[in-house]
């Protein structure tokens, strides 16, 4: 029975993520979807996400031979480069101590030694270190604005377009690190504005 073994990794993948506000923020109806980093034994690193409502897995991951470590999906582009960063080694480590064997039905299941165990758990506590200043804060619409509700109705009264509102509530969110939905955030305004209308 032969194992496999991989010592580098590439976190390339990950590059264009860096940049954005919250790259894993996902939502599957009125849920956001679980976020993920995968990684490979050839070392490749990559994340994504899934909804909460699937329940399937790839085979490869099911099987182990691809680590799947769940991390926060409102992480904040900036402080997922930085997690990369500090996890590196561990990563490295874990990567060292991947390898796979064909079970007895045939199956590829992938192993991993006792260091890169330790090394999985040692990136799921830096992943658990994470703290609110790392993440945005996800707010269902109708919570983040009642208490404004009857100052959007005056604006819209007053003659401001629905599409200037949900502009300047979107940049309002984004200073104060709040992310929302934007269709509900079009639903929402698309309501008061039919409201207004039907006065």
């Amino acid at each position: 029975m032969k194992t496999e073994t991989r010592t580098a990794i590439d976190t390339s993948r990950l590059a264009h993520l860096y940049a954005r506000r919250a790259p894993l923020l996902r939502w599957t109806g009125h849920e956001i979807d679980r976020a993920h980093l995968d990684i490979e034994p050839d070392g490749t690193v990559t994340a994504g996400t899934t909804a909460r409502s699937d329940n399937g897995l790839p085979e490869s991951v099911y099987y182990d031979v691809v680590q799947r470590i769940s991390i926060p999906a409102e992480i904040k582009g900036g402080a997922l480069e930085a997690l990369i960063g500090r996890i590196s080694p561990l990563l490295e480590r874990l990567v060292a101590g991947m390898g796979a064997e064909t079970d007895g039905n045939g199956n590829r299941r992938g192993t991993l030694t006792e260091d890169a165990m330790a090394a999985r758990g040692e990136i799921e506590a830096e992943i658990e270190r994470l703290d609110e200043g790392d993440a945005v804060a996800y707010w269902e619409v109708g919570d983040w604005l009642r208490d404004s509700r009857d100052e959007l109705l005056e604006a819209l009264r007053g003659g401001e377009a629905p599409e200037a509102m949900r502009d300047r509530l979107v940049e309002e969110a984004e200073a104060q690190d709040v992310v929302l939905s934007a269709r509900e955030l079009s639903n929402y305004i698309d309501a008061l504005a039919a409201e207004v209308e039907a006065e």
